[in-house]
């Protein structure tokens, strides 16, 4: 056992004193590094993830930096590290470092060039001067192959890694004929972005309806590169009492990482549906006819009061303008039972609270009354100021007259709302 701690001292220490006593150069020195999956200087394919790391380390801190990256042919490029500009501090000495990473994906084959990188700025050193420096890299060129011939008619993806993962909605142990459960497969692949990866296919078979219901694809970038997530669902309804075999999803795909053509996949299902519990599918149908009965009564119910509610309050407020009102019940009672003055004073209050609000007088009330009813004032105004002897007027004529405002008022009312309503509706 010590023998074997003693061996893994000796590997890693190197590795460990190096990060340890990492020089900060006075003068900013730039490095990229082409990192891609497999052996290091080695042939790449079309669609395979390079990753340019950009690193510039300085004993100073910087002031002014800029760092070009030029275009480079035939490749899709992505930012996946923003820059970023740290303080370290080893046994080496401290310093500052700038990093950012560049992904990019070659769109053809042949050779891909990758040009010089420059960086300039400058450096505010202890005394409080500023330096200037300019750097640049070397140009590099890769050797770009064309698809595997060995994945010739399958989908084209060269990836480090892809897995595949499946979840149920529901446990496929307890189904029976007639319910739906959704299967969802998640697809994770590093090294490649989404829209480089192939639909992810559920074969139909016997005994079960498939019907495919959502799906997503997303990227995201970090300093290791791409890693691409894309999920697919399906509703799988089982029509039958037999075992059911639903079938396995899988991809073929190229492993940058081995060289070599890799598959990835989830096994096949199988569901065996319980046995149809008949007492309780008929009581589930007898509740579900029972509360579609219940909800056509409400809708029936509604509908009626919707119709019949409007009707009843208009019949209600025209029985209600129909008979005698407070006002024309006292008014009866005081020709009866009152002396002239009373009697007027009677009409004119009767008057202002029905039919002539602005009446202060007989004349005033007479002037918009019937030709009945006037003749009821004169003789009431007549008696009251002794120009002939008391007679009893015709009381009922001034009830009638009410009532026949009443309703005007109320046909008036009504024909106003429904040229509303109707404007309303003719306008929408």
């Amino acid at each position: 056992m010590k023998w074997l701690l003693g061996m893994i001292c000796i590997l890693v220490w190197p590795l460990v004193a190096g990060a340890q006593n990492e020089r900060a150069p006075d003068v900013p020195e730039l490095q990229v590094d082409v990192v891609t999956a497999g052996e290091p200087g080695g042939a790449i394919f079309v669609q395979q993830q390079v990753l340019l790391r950009i690193t510039l380390v300085s004993r100073f801190p910087f002031r002014k930096l800029r760092i070009d990256v030029p275009e480079i042919a035939d490749t899709e490029r992505h930012v996946a590290s923003r820059p970023r500009t740290s303080e370290f501090s080893t046994y080496g000495g401290s310093g500052w470092r700038h990093q950012r990473v560049i992904a990019l994906f070659p769109s053809r084959s042949g050779v891909l060039e990758i040009p010089s990188v420059r960086a300039e700025g400058a450096v505010e050193r202890a005394d409080g001067t500023n330096v200037d420096f300019i750097d640049a890299s070397e140009a590099r060129v890769l050797e770009v192959r064309p698809a595997h011939r060995y994945l010739n008619g399958f989908w084209w993806v060269a990836a480090d890694r892809i897995e595949l993962t499946d979840d149920w909605s529901k446990d496929v142990a307890s189904l029976k004929i007639g319910d739906t459960v959704r299967r969802t497969v998640t697809m994770l692949a590093e090294g490649v972005t989404a829209d480089r990866l192939p639909e992810l296919v559920q074969r139909d078979t016997p005994g079960a309806r498939i019907v495919a219901v959502a799906g997503a694809r997303r990227t995201r970038f970090t300093p290791g590169g791409a890693t691409a997530e894309v999920t697919r669902s399906w509703d799988i309804t089982v029509g039958t009492e037999s075992a059911v075999n639903i079938p396995p999803v899988s991809v073929t795909w190229w492993n940058t990482s081995e060289s070599r053509p890799a598959a990835s996949g989830i096994p096949a299902a199988r569901i065996e549906p319980l046995a149809v519990d008949a007492d309780r599918l008929r009581a589930e149908l007898m509740a579900e006819a029972a509360a579609r009965r219940d909800q056509g009564a409400f809708y029936l119910a509604l509908l009626v009061v919707i119709l019949v509610l409007p009707v009843t309050v208009l019949v209600g407020a025209f029985l209600l303008a129909a008979l005698p009102s407070m006002p024309d019940l006292r008014l009866r009672w005081r020709l009866r039972t009152g002396s002239g003055i009373e009697k007027t004073r009677a009409l004119v209050t009767w008057a202002r609270s029905t039919v002539a609000p602005d009446a202060l007088t007989l004349g005033e009330i007479a002037a918009d009354a019937p030709s009945a009813v006037s003749t009821a004032l004169r003789k009431v105004e007549a008696a009251t100021f002794g120009q002939e002897a008391e007679q009893a007027p015709d009381s009922a004529v001034f009830p009638r007259w009410s009532r026949q405002v009443r309703l005007q008022r109320l046909r008036d009312h009504v024909s106003s709302i429904i040229q509303m309503v109707t404007g309303s509706i003719r306008l929408s």
